[in-house]
């Protein structure tokens, strides 16, 4: 299957024998310098820039695991509600780390808390944010990466500054809001 390391969309050397291709083959063209090798020590497999296969072998592949393009969902696996929800996590007034956003929203996306929209009073529903009917799963780099975003990390920095100046009297409440144009994400229930 594809992923994404370093920049390049690569293959592993175990995804080149399952789409059908053989060890000689892979022998060959490394050995000619028509692939391009991203790492030889990634889990004890060597990664293959897909980019950097010849058309015949591309097309082996392509018809084994689909067009890359397509499938590369994995690089933008959180969607802009997803991205909203983690953002809406991030500005609690605690102002909690990385980790802890990932534990709330995996907390979330398991059923095991929940999160409404403070003018609407709707709930958050946790199907909204599952893929097949399974959470989608996020490591922490994931979450790292779009909380770190310079555009998400200075409106969150601007909040913060906001919220410390204007509602240093409400320490005892225990909701947050996030600010978004399609409305305001706030509070937790237990």
């Amino acid at each position: 299957m594809y992923f994404e390391y370093n920049g390049f969309t690569v293959i592993t050397k175990a995804n080149w024998l399952d789409a059908g291709l053989t060890n000689n083959q892979y022998l060959k063209d490394s050995e000619k310098g028509v692939l391009r090798i991203a790492s030889r020590q990634w889990h004890n497999q060597s990664l293959i820039d897909f980019h950097s296969l010849r058309p015949n072998r591309k097309s082996i592949i392509q018809a084994k695991f689909g067009d890359p393009n397509q499938l590369i969902g994995i690089a933008k696996k959180v969607s802009k509600s997803t991205e909203h929800l983690l953002l809406a996590l991030w500005r609690k007034k605690d102002k909690p780390f990385v980790e802890q956003v990932h534990a709330d929203y995996l907390d979330f996306v398991n059923g095991n808390k929940e999160f409404y929209d403070k003018k609407s009073g709707e709930c958050f529903l946790p199907e909204d944010f599952r893929y097949k009917g399974r959470p989608l799963e996020l490591s922490v780099a994931t979450v790292w990466n779009y909380l770190k975003d310079v555009l998400n990390n200075t409106a969150v920095y601007a909040d913060r500054i906001f919220y410390s100046k204007i509602r240093r009297t409400s320490s005892s409440v225990k909701i947050f809001t996030a600010f978004f144009p399609d409305g305001e994400i706030c509070g937790t229930l237990h």
